[in-house]
């Protein structure tokens, strides 16, 4: 109860984040020199029944069958082992050069999963295979010679209202609005019919596109894609019948604004999805790139982020929307492949709250390119967090300049079993803290709030909740179905408190869910160090 004043304490300028160190859950290797393993790369929910979430991994440069036909694979997320492997066949056709999780295009329940391969005769090929089975559901292709097509794929969300996750495909160079121009393709997911060609004359389209949601409220997902020209801009279409809702240009010239984009999910909490633009070359001879976030309603500019070193290309790569210190707000990710003292790379992990640096992860030896490709899976540890994929183009442990692809989850400080109760039935939940060493011997607190996003930041700590009464009668005065809400940490950091809910205690509670938080303290209520967020549903 100590712990109550220290509630309503001033900011702190450089407060400690919540949870702890990022670690590397697995490391996976390319096996022939410039492979390109992890050219491209995608999370998808769990796809084999392990309760993980899962990585796609685009091997652009694989020679299986003849010279740099490419693979896609999908990997566990809890294990890094190979659940489906899909292998082009055409020489020089790049499978992988992009991977997507497209979203379940097939109504049967489980997400899907996609790759191009640019350079497939004769003009690029874009495939969707099945997260269920593997087997092929679609492969789209161009007849145009050299039109690149495959050189992005994502989900377009549901275009045509018809239930079924859609498909976007680039095409860098195709000619449908002039010579060269690129554009790019929707098709539907249940049929394979193309149903847009989005683009413009002379703009080379196509560099990058995402589906973005509903943004106009008429019922029907819209998308987001960038153009090269003059230093890029980025237009928001209609997913009704294709027209440019908004257009946003580069910040600078030459800036490679839209080089990179990502749907982030909603960080401003007006309904609607938002997305970052990366520009990883905002001045002539100083490479000290950024990424800009937009509103997805209005394309008014949120944040802007800033790289850290003079020629990283900040921004080079852009991924966001999974949460990752439950805070209650989707997070960012942004690579800057030639960040760090000697160009090892780096990825940086930023709030989707108030865009502050979450994380600086930087690769491991010089010239590894790590962060040339990011993105986010979403919770492959079972903690409720979403987690960080990087690519390093150069990395060497396979094999000369094969890269590599890191999956990164953060170490939470706490963790609950079950995270979902059914208040009829009654539940026992396990909550486990697992500070580091230095926190053994201090005393520790769980807290408990509603779920509204948001966070406090007490004695130069954020803590992942906000004040409730909730809060304040966590504590004032514990609920009895605690067997402890406080107590001190054990020599190696680490606490266990139980949670018994009997049959119907929580009826009031159901359609609800809870954020829980733990801290360490140095007596009499000062914060040491915060948990990430943990949130638990209550069902009927």
């Amino acid at each position: 109860m100590m712990f109550l004043p220290v509630l309503f304490a001033c900011l702190d300028p450089n407060p400690q984040e919540s949870g702890g160190g990022w670690a590397l859950r697995w490391r996976l290797d390319g096996g022939t020199a410039l492979e390109g393993f992890g050219r491209g790369i995608a999370g998808i929910s769990d796809l084999e029944g392990d309760s993980a979430s899962d990585v796609i991994v685009g091997i652009e440069g694989w020679d299986g069958v003849v010279e740099s036909s490419g693979k896609v694979t999908v990997y566990s997320g809890a294990t890094g082992l190979a659940i489906f492997e899909f292998v082009g066949t055409e020489f020089l056709g790049s499978l992988g050069h992009s991977v997507a999780n497209v979203g379940d295009v097939n109504g049967d329940g489980v997400e899907d999963i996609a790759g191009g391969a640019p350079f497939e005769s004769p003009g690029g090929a874009a495939y969707v295979w099945s997260g269920a089975d593997g087997r092929v559901l679609h492969r789209f292709t161009r007849s145009e010679i050299g039109a690149i097509y495959g050189r992005y794929i994502a989900g377009a969300g549901d275009v045509d209202g018809d239930g079924a996750a859609d498909v976007l495909v680039g095409s860098e160079r195709s000619s449908v609005f002039g010579p060269a121009a690129g554009a790019s393709f929707v098709y539907s997911g249940a049929t394979g019919a193309q149903l847009l060609v989005l683009g413009q004359s002379a703009a080379r389209n196509a560099q990058d596109g995402d589906g973005l949601g509903d943004i106009n409220a008429d019922g029907l997902a819209d998308l987001v894609i960038s153009d090269f020209l003059n230093g890029g801009s980025v237009a928001v279409y209609s997913g009704a019948d294709g027209s440019v809702l908004y257009r946003i240009p580069s910040v600078a010239p030459f800036d490679g604004f839209g080089g990179s984009l990502a749907n982030i999910r909603d960080i401003d909490r007006d309904g609607v999805n938002d997305f970052i633009v990366g520009a990883p070359a905002p001045q002539a001879g100083v490479r000290k790139g950024r990424a800009y976030v937009y509103s997805g309603v209005s394309g008014m500019l949120l944040m802007d982020l800033r790289g850290n070193v003079d020629h990283d290309e900040f921004g080079f790569d852009v991924a966001g929307g999974m949460d990752v210190n439950g805070d209650g707000y989707p997070d960012m990710v942004v690579g800057a492949h030639f960040g760090g003292s000697l160009e090892q790379g780096a990825a940086f992990v930023h709030s989707g709250l108030d865009g502050r640096l979450l994380a600086e992860l930087v690769g491991e030896t010089p010239f590894d390119l790590f962060g040339h490709a990011v993105a986010m899976t979403p919770d492959v540890n079972s903690d409720g967090l979403g987690d960080v994929v990087v690519y390093s183009h150069g990395a060497d442990y396979g094999a000369s300049n094969a890269g590599s692809v890191n999956l990164l989850e953060l170490h939470s400080y706490l963790t609950a079993d079950p995270r979902k109760v059914s208040a009829a039935a009654g539940e026992t939940v396990t909550f486990a803290l697992d500070f580091p060493d230095s926190e053994a011997g201090k005393v520790w607190q769980l807290l408990l709030s509603t779920d509204r996003a948001g966070q406090i930041t007490i004695g130069g700590v954020h803590i992942p909740l906000m004040l409730s009464p909730l809060l304040r009668r966590t504590l004032l005065d514990p609920p009895a179905i605690f067997s402890s809400t406080s107590g001190v940490l054990d020599p190696s950091g680490d606490a266990m408190t139980i949670a018994t809910l009997a049959a119907g205690q929580a009826s009031a509670w159901v359609g609800f869910t809870l954020r829980f938080a733990a801290v360490s303290l140095d007596l009499p209520s000062n914060p040491r160090l915060s948990s990430a967020g943990v949130r638990i549903a209550v069902v009927p």
